[in-house]
């Protein structure tokens, strides 16, 4: 269901739309909530700030083809509303809902570099896109 919550030990699957290649991001990356007032089976749910896992928030490698050598960017999420419980918060922070599938923002800070007799050429992009997913655990909370 979109509006199951998201905890600590549900995850997060960004896919990278090609040529984009971040290492990062090959497997699901786990979630950790804040929220110790509320929990599920032990685990804190996650809050308004959690929804970017912090092994995520700083600049990762990236690779698009043709540009082999690694440049640097950082990741800004697009969720959207639903992706947020409409009348269930704690110190004013809303919960993070599974939702819909979302886009997601790779915003190059270094870009990655083409190798040429002439020297490297590096990366026009500014951003390349991404998708993503909250996928929970088995136990599911709902929200409203």
């Amino acid at each position: 269901m979109s509006d199951e919550v998201i905890h600590t030990g549900c995850s997060l699957r960004l896919t990278c739309v090609p040529p984009l290649v971040v290492p990062a991001l090959l497997a699901p990356i786990p979630m950790v909530g804040s929220c110790v007032a509320a929990t599920v089976s032990g685990h804190p749910f996650c809050v308004e700030g959690d929804e970017l896992p912090m092994a995520l928030r700083a600049p990762l490698a990236y690779s698009a083809l043709p540009f082999l050598i690694p440049g640097r960017g950082r990741l800004v999420l697009m969720l959207r509303s639903e992706h947020w419980a409409r009348s269930s918060s704690v110190n004013g922070r809303r919960y993070l809902r599974r939702g819909p599938r979302f886009h997601a923002r790779f915003e190059v800070l270094t870009p990655a570099m083409q190798p040429t007799a002439a020297g490297p050429v590096p990366d026009a992009a500014s951003f390349h896109m991404l998708h993503g997913v909250y996928l929970p655990l088995a136990h599911a909370v709902t929200s409203q």
